[in-house]
């Protein structure tokens, strides 16, 4: 199942989703349109607090990947 991506209000982007049922909800109350087809993409029409994941990067060298001789 692909994700649904999800635009806040003020045009920052959210966590995607793949509640594909609780983003028709949302089309159809009128709380969120669609921005994008492809990918499929939607913008909240409300005022939300968005929960958004850390991401982490990682200096680490892989093991056992040497370059051929």
């Amino acid at each position: 199942m692909p994700y649904i991506y999800v635009i806040g209000m003020d045009g920052k982007p959210q966590m995607p989703t793949k509640r594909r049922r609780h983003v028709q909800k949302l089309l159809d109350t009128g709380k969120a349109r669609i921005t994008e087809r492809v990918p499929f993409t939607i913008q909240l029409l409300y005022d939300n607090d968005p929960v958004l994941q850390p991401v982490i990067l990682a200096d680490v060298p892989i093991s056992g990947l040497r370059p051929s001789t």
